[in-house]
């Protein structure tokens, strides 16, 4: 009697292994149905090669969708309703700056999923979003190696700038009006690690419009401008007679393949350009830092 409860008691157990062993297997070979609205994610998704999970996309992520399966389903402050409840998605991905959204999404409950807004006022955000993302689609192991490696480019790249000058930086993103970085846009941080100071960081704010005046007073010695700016179009007599960085010839447009506009591990293709314009004098163990870390 005792032996046949034994007997009825380990075919329970090996029953529930078996069981639970089963939907673990399920789960983790289940694919993840994700939404980006912010290019940013799009490429830190590509990075972990985890294209065949984004679903939806927003316009603005067109240029990096690596999946043509993707639907156009928002931009950065608007969405589709009706087809993101058709997608049916398990995570919808956001930036900060999208909080907005982050709220109407939230009030859509014909169907669960989740809405995670990213940070990414900071280089560091870019290491912590992939790990996020990396637990969002399975893909941790590579999204902590790959994090770590970020992590170490950084703090590489700083180091062989520690004890440079750091010249005034005006990155200009727009010029009508002349809008540039504030101390809280990862693109001051930028700039900082690349061995520049940014004329914005008076601005505790992401980004400030500024006018001549400022710039006149700030007098950068280097001017980085966003693409689509043409020089022409920010060159007038007050501006080009009295801003050291005309003088010195010192202004340029970053290519547009750098990745200077969105926050992702592509950013340090970006970041070798602005330090090695910064500080010539350290190229080659800029360029040695650059082989290094060139395969994000």
């Amino acid at each position: 009697m005792v032996s046949r409860i034994k007997n009825i008691f380990y075919f329970f157990i090996f029953l529930f292994l078996n069981i639970t062993a089963h939907n673990l297997t399920a789960k983790s070979g289940q694919t993840v149905k994700v939404i980006s609205l912010a290019p940013s994610n799009t490429l830190l998704i590509n990075e972990l090669h985890a294209q065949n999970d984004l679903i939806g996309i927003s316009r603005f992520c067109q240029e990096f969708n690596k999946n043509p399966k993707s639907k156009v389903v928002g931009d950065f402050s608007s969405y589709n309703q009706e087809e993101i409840i058709k997608l049916k998605p398990d995570y919808i991905l956001l930036v900060q700056g999208q909080e907005r959204l982050q709220e109407s999404l939230n009030k859509i409950t014909l169907i669960p999923f989740k809405v995670v807004l990213l940070p990414n006022s900071q280089l560091k955000n870019i290491s912590q979003n992939i790990i996020k993302i990396g637990t969002i689609t399975n893909q941790q192991t590579l999204a902590q190696n790959k994090a770590k490696l970020f992590d170490s480019a950084l703090n590489e790249l700083k180091s062989i700038l520690k004890n440079t000058n750091k010249p005034k930086v005006f990155f200009c993103i727009w010029c009508r009006p002349l809008i540039t970085p504030g101390k809280n846009s990862f693109l001051a941080d930028i700039i900082d690690t690349c061995g520049g100071t940014n004329i914005g960081d008076s601005f505790n704010r992401d980004y400030a419009v500024i006018n001549s005046e400022f710039l006149i007073k700030q007098n950068p010695d280097f001017i980085l401008l966003g693409k689509d700016i043409n020089v022409n179009d920010l060159i007038t007599p007050d501006l080009k007679d009295y801003i050291k960085a005309f003088k010195l010839k010192q202004v340029v447009n970053y290519p547009q393949n750098k990745y200077l506009d969105y926050p992702c591990l592509k950013t340090i293709k970006g970041m070798y350009y602005l330090a090695l314009k910064l500080h010539p004098d350290l190229k080659d163990k800029l360029n040695k830092w650059y082989v290094k870390y060139s395969n994000f």
